[in-house]
């Protein structure tokens, strides 16, 4: 994980409240885990692969049924350097029905100016491997379409001083 990011990641954990259980979507460990920050909460780590802080192998945005118990259930979604290695239109609506009535979510990716680079933490990409920088005005667009009952309350998504990465942080809580 990138200073920057880290450091953002800890600033947002020390601004607000937070409660569980936590969600970690692409949680295999590479140069550092939030989980050092909310692991005192009842916390899930999901990704593709197997690896360190993995608890879970599954795709989220085609999440098998056996983890149909996951829909509104966390109140912390953290999601760190993942963005640019999928399709950010596809991952961030399969985030919403994981969400309890009120849930935070956390975002790190890759903003305009990063370089690519392998999902595992290589400089160069694989063959066949998808990546994407992501602008803030399209992450800001895909945070603030939650579905019903699901309203955004709160959304800022900034960058770091290069426009190196991307960084969200969101309140959702369910209509009234």
């Amino acid at each position: 994980m990138h200073t920057d990011a880290w450091q953002f990641l800890t600033s947002t954990h020390a601004a607000h409240e937070w409660s569980g259980p936590v969600l970690e979507v692409g949680s295999i460990d590479i140069n550092g885990s939030p989980r050092t920050l909310w692991g005192n909460f009842e916390y899930t780590g999901v990704d593709i692969v197997l690896g360190p802080n993995v608890d879970i192998i599954t795709d989220i945005r085609t999440l098998d049924p056996q983890y149909d118990y996951f829909r509104g259930k966390f109140h912390t979604i953290i999601c760190t350097e993942v963005l640019e290695h999928t399709e950010p239109h596809l991952l961030v609506p399969a985030l919403f029905p994981l969400m309890a009535p009120h849930c935070q979510l956390v975002i790190t990716c890759a903003g305009p100016t990063r370089s690519s680079h392998s999902a595992d933490g290589a400089p160069t990409l694989k063959a066949g491997e998808y990546y994407a920088n992501v602008s803030p005005d399209a992450l800001l667009s895909l945070l603030m379409a939650p579905p019903a009952p699901l309203v955004c309350v709160t959304a800022a998504v900034t960058t770091n001083a290069d426009s190196s990465d991307v960084y969200a942080y969101c309140v959702y809580e369910v209509r009234v």
